[in-house]
């Protein structure tokens, strides 16, 4: 089929930070990068046999498979973001408050054109629907939120987490058939106490409001087989997580 042998990724990076500290009580940090990624390698599109017959029906013949996939260096790619996390500490109502906010921003999106060896058909070799994947499949905004409170032998702590929204393509030909799942928040909550120094009791709950991600539209779920987006997932689809939890420390 004429795949090239993989050639390693090479990557230059730049970044560029800055912390404000106004009180010994707040912080205020920014990060911004920037990721160029030459030869970057990635899995291919799914490449079928022929019907008439050619170099990929040749090479596949002799191992009776339907269509192959393998890993090149198709793509070059930009990353580009901003981190933004801001804290505060004090004392409180008897107790000690930490607090803390952060911002993350960042997009990938492929440089050039991509990169296909001779014979091989570059839509296949990496299709619209990684393409998809690559640069919207993940949320570009995540912003958390996290409060805990320490008062004697209790600690409550709260965090919540926004994810962004996401874009999912199931056809390399159609856009019609893309999908944006929308952006969500996930709320987790613990509370431990501690009445001596070895023992620890902790009760909490993951994704309190249980919550999910979008369900597939109508069509795209594959006769209910995918009930959820199957290709990225910014957090978990099975809904609230319970526990109480003992530890002793010998």
């Amino acid at each position: 089929m004429g795949v090239p042998t993989l050639d390693n990724e090479t990557s230059i990076n730049a970044t560029f930070g800055l912390v404000f500290t106004p009180t010994k009580h707040f912080t205020l940090a920014t990060d911004l990068y920037r990721i160029e990624i030459q030869d970057r390698i990635v899995l291919s599109g799914i490449f079928r046999p022929e019907a008439s017959g050619g170099v990929i029906a040749t090479a596949l013949s002799p191992f009776g498979i339907g269509g192959a996939q393998f890993f090149s260096n198709a793509i070059d790619t930009i990353t580009e973001g901003i981190d933004i996390v801001s804290t505060y500490q004090n004392d409180f109502m008897g107790g000690y408050l930490n607090l803390s906010a952060a911002t993350h921003y960042n997009r990938t999106e492929i440089d050039g054109a991509i990169t296909s060896p001779s014979g091989l058909d570059s839509g296949t070799l990496y299709n619209r629907i990684e393409q998809v994947r690559l640069e919207k499949g993940q949320p570009r905004q995540h912003y958390v939120l996290s409060a805990n409170y320490d008062w004697r032998q209790f600690s409550l702590t709260a965090r919540a987490n926004r994810y962004g929204s996401i874009t999912n393509a199931e056809s390399a030909n159609n856009p019609s058939r893309d999908q944006t799942f929308a952006a969500h928040w996930v709320l987790d909550l613990m509370f431990t106490y501690r009445p001596t120094n070895q023992f620890t009791l902790s009760l909490g709950a993951d994704n309190i409001l249980d919550s999910t991600p979008d369900k597939n539209k109508s069509g795209e779920d594959f006769n209910g087989i995918f009930t959820f987006n199957r290709r990225s997932a910014p957090f978990g689809y099975n809904g609230g997580f319970y526990y109480a939890r003992m530890k002793y420390d010998f």
